[in-house]
């Protein structure tokens, strides 16, 4: 992941979700890493609907906004939150590592509360 540049294009992970929150309020949320992003209900809108690799400035453009630095802003929550990637970035590494972690449950102790007619054979007594 490099720095994000006005100039960087961009795609949007395919695990960023965009929730109306409702008030003008809308949430960009990463389900790999649960992160969540508010932004205005018009800028998601508009952001959501990107479908191809875009840059900043390009996105600005569309939005018709006059000042950047909000913009840049919330991109920058975005890529740090890793919703927005370059294009090439391949976000599946991230699953794979959580694939492997996940994958090893390690259990330290663990407790029954059973009563007195328990004989552990209920069909799903593990």
């Amino acid at each position: 992941m490099s720095t994000l540049k006005v100039k960087t294009p961009l795609r949007f992970s395919r695990f960023m979700h965009v929730v109306d929150q409702g008030n003008g309020i809308s949430a960009f949320y990463n389900s790999l890493n649960q992160a969540v992003v508010y932004a205005s209900t018009e800028i998601a809108t508009t952001i959501k609907l990107q479908s191809t690799p875009f840059t900043p400035t390009s996105l600005a453009s569309l939005l018709q906004l006059v000042d950047k630095k909000p913009l840049m802003a919330l991109l920058r929550q975005l890529w740090g939150k890793k919703m927005l990637l370059e294009p090439d970035e391949d976000e599946m590494i991230d699953v794979e590592t959580l694939r492997t972690f996940l994958a090893k449950p390690d259990i330290a102790i663990l407790y029954l509360l059973v009563t007195d007619a328990c004989n552990i054979a209920c069909g799903y007594c593990f």
